[in-house]
């Protein structure tokens, strides 16, 4: 069988706004976290706000109690009313996510600005990523780096990764992988999930560090057993290739199944290719074929690649020598190398 090429394994680089932090994480005022959901009602019904802020806590989470966003969004509206910051900026989160609320950028904008102004870091860092996303506000890279650093000078671990992000890529600010590393350092010692697959990635391609695959490895793995999906592909990478840690194949395939089945195109690509070449998995063509054929409907130019290799073979599928070219032509404009060296191959044996 051709032999097929992979390349170099690419992180999924995003901007991530945190989910709901926990009231013990987010919540400045009292800690609360070790009360009954009745102990919270009690004080709620008493006009507590930062009771009112734990008990709406626990209704969007669902945490001693059944899930209701509208109980949710009715006491974080309440505890906001009583100048809670924290109800505040989760008002403006649940105006942004359209949780119970429709969705309202103005509206979250509007909440999280109050929030800051009562001294929120979630609020800062959450108006913070309204600005870079354009979320109710113009896109403004700079206003929500400024935003990212007031609320990471304050400890919130999710702005000290976006702060990271940006000087990694230069967005509202010069493009330094040292501070890029700094900030991703503080926000994974925090627990930070994403903000540890970012650093392995650091660490992986030697960006503001010296180069080491094994520190990469262990940082990825962290953030992946600790239930993050940013790093699910590149550990996966590693176990397939033997970079950092032993090689190992069906961790590799695990690892690929479970950022496949989160949408990673990549993933899809890799993983029909243990399944093409039997590694990890049992030798098995026409689910290789399937999982090239989702990867490229994705625009993955490995997926179109991987594809047309075996729409030219006919493994899997039916040949057809004219869809190979196709696949392999637009994946080779792309810059896959796999599919321009293919793509000259079978134009020569015409």
């Amino acid at each position: 069988m051709k032999p097929l090429i992979k390349t170099l394994p690419i992180l999924p680089l995003a901007f991530v706004l945190g989910v709901f932090l926990s009231p013990v994480a987010a919540i400045a005022q009292e800690d609360l976290s070790s009360w009954s959901v009745e102990q919270l009602q009690e004080a709620s019904d008493g006009g507590d706000a930062n009771a009112m802020a734990y008990l709406a806590s626990a209704y969007l989470d669902g945490v001693g109690v059944a899930p209701n966003p509208e109980l949710a969004a009715t006491w974080f509206m309440h505890a906001a009313e009583g100048g809670d910051s924290y109800g505040m900026a989760m008002t403006g989160y649940m105006y942004q996510h359209g949780i119970y609320y429709p969705a309202d950028g103005a509206q979250a904008v509007l909440w999280y600005q109050r929030a800051a102004d009562a001294g929120s870091r979630l609020g800062i860092g959450n108006l913070g990523y309204t600005y870079e996303a354009g979320i109710g506000v113009e896109v403004d890279p700079v206003k929500a780096v400024a935003l990212y650093r007031q609320a990471a000078d304050l400890g919130h671990a999710n702005s000290q990764n976006n702060l990271g992000l940006a000087y990694r890529h230069g967005m509202g600010v010069e493009q330094s992988d040292a501070d890029a590393l700094h900030w991703f350092e503080l926000a994974s010692a925090q627990g930070h999930i994403n903000a540890t697959a970012n650093l392995g990635y650091q660490y992986q391609f030697g960006l503001g560090v010296e180069q080491n695959s094994a520190t990469a490895f262990t940082l990825y793995l962290r953030s992946a057993e600790a239930g993050g999906t940013l790093g699910w592909y590149n550990l996966a990478s590693m176990y397939d290739l033997g970079d950092g840690t032993a090689e190992n194949p069906k961790q590799a395939a695990y690892w690929y199944e479970k950022a496949a089945q989160n949408g990673d195109s990549l993933a899809m690509a890799y993983l029909g290719l243990l399944y093409l070449n039997g590694r990890g998995v049992a030798p098995d063509d026409v689910e290789a074929a399937r999982l090239f054929q989702k990867s490229a409907n994705m625009g993955d130019p490995a997926g179109m690649a991987y594809l047309g290799y075996m729409l030219e073979n006919g493994y899997g599928m039916a040949q057809d020598l004219e869809a190979a070219k196709q696949y392999y032509t637009s994946a080779a404009e792309q810059g896959n190398e796999f599919a321009v060296e293919s793509l000259q191959n079978l134009t020569e044996g015409e």
